[in-house]
């Protein structure tokens, strides 16, 4: 559930909610297994051999928990964005970066490379979460590409799925759209339903095509360059620390007729507002404190 509920938020992914709980490996592995060879044995009716093989149990505790908080969380998530912003990313600022000292000790033999990729990391992640926000965007083909696009960012530590959807312009509209559904069975309407069932199937698509191919490509790279992949990763969320400071400025830009929004870490005491320091500190310790219990308590990666 703490996956899901990560997912909802523009800044925080999670692949690195996975991986400070120790089932990133096993996600990946598991996704990984869904493949031709394993879906064959429907065919002779193996099913109990079928679920073995895919780790069903695992899975289906995995993404029920993930559907059950964004549907259930999606509310809550709106309004803290939109009401307590400070707080939220104060929060989600503490986690991240502890989680990138727990994840050091993943990379079981740094060297010269190492540090090439952690650059690397650190300069797409930066590039990519300082990238202005499109306005939104909803025919089919598009959000059929924003699925698979979101479901790379989901599965990567440091780049938030979410924020994704932001800068392609359809975050709103998917989140309008989940929350409609927990409306919909109280007051059914079948154009609603019809509108809202279109736009969260055909991103669904896209999204699970998306994951099946790159956890694959990911799981191969953690096993085969373990020592390069793991400081890309580490930098991706390194890079993504100013998309989640929890002292924003939002300025309206113009590009080539289209009206974007553009999102800037500055000083508390620059911040337009109440800036809440105490408060935020307090919070972002709290954030400290739980990611330190869940890492020292699963957080491995076998050599």
């Amino acid at each position: 559930m703490l996956m899901g509920t990560a997912d909802l938020i523009p800044g925080i992914s999670g692949g690195t909610i996975a991986l400070i709980t120790g089932i990133y490996k096993d996600l990946l592995a598991s996704i990984d297994s869904l493949n031709y060879k394993n879906l064959s044995l429907i065919k002779g009716g193996n099913l109990k051999k079928l679920w073995e093989s895919i780790n069903g149990d695992f899975l289906v505790t995995i993404f029920s928990g993930i559907i059950i908080s964004i549907l259930a969380f999606s509310y809550l998530i709106d309004w803290l964005i939109k009401n307590q912003p400070i707080q939220l990313w104060s929060f989600f600022f503490g986690v991240l970066i502890t989680s990138i000292f727990f994840l050091k000790k993943l990379v079981f033999n740094w060297n010269f490379y190492s540090t090439i990729f952690l650059i690397i990391g650190i300069l797409i992640s930066y590039q990519l979460t300082s990238l202005p926000l499109k306005a939104d965007d909803t025919t089919l083909l598009y959000l059929f590409f924003c699925g698979i696009m979101g479901s790379i960012a989901m599965i990567l530590p440091g780049i938030s799925g979410a924020y994704i959807f932001l800068i392609l312009g359809v975050y709103q509209t998917l989140l309008n759209s989940i929350k409609m559904i927990t409306k919909v069975w109280s007051s059914f309407n079948w154009d609603i339903f019809t509108e809202t069932f279109l736009i969260l199937s055909v991103t669904g698509l896209g999204f699970i095509i998306g994951l099946r191919i790159f956890a694959s490509i990911l799981k191969n790279l953690i096993e085969k360059y373990n020592d390069k992949t793991m400081p890309l990763l580490i930098g991706l969320m390194i890079g993504s620390l100013q998309k989640i400071w929890p002292w924003q400025e939002i300025v309206n830009i113009n590009l080539n007729n289209e009206k974007y929004l553009y999102s800037k870490a500055i000083l508390p005491s620059t911040y337009e507002g109440n800036p809440e320091i105490l408060t935020s500190l307090i919070v972002m310790i709290t954030a400290i404190l739980l990611t330190i219990f869940l890492g020292s308590k699963n957080l491995t990666l076998k050599k």
